[in-house]
């Protein structure tokens, strides 16, 4: 639905026939990878020691990051 749409906004904005535009989601939309080789080849990060910066802290909206 949300790729119709925006294929058609594409093609009524050019002013062009549908058949001389390409769209870049109409090859193929499927991954060529799985998402276990994605997981595996991610690093593990480590968050817990690290500060926030001084800006953020002094906002009311961030006060979660103090903790």
């Amino acid at each position: 639905m949300v790729l119709e749409e925006m294929r058609t906004l594409m093609t009524n904005e050019s002013n062009q026939e549908t058949l001389d535009n390409t769209f870049l989601l109409d090859d193929e939309i499927s991954m060529p990878i799985s998402l276990e080789e994605i997981a595996d080849s991610m690093d593990a990060k480590e968050f817990q020691n690290v500060t926030a910066p001084q800006e953020l802290t002094a906002m009311p909206t961030f006060q979660f990051l103090k903790s």
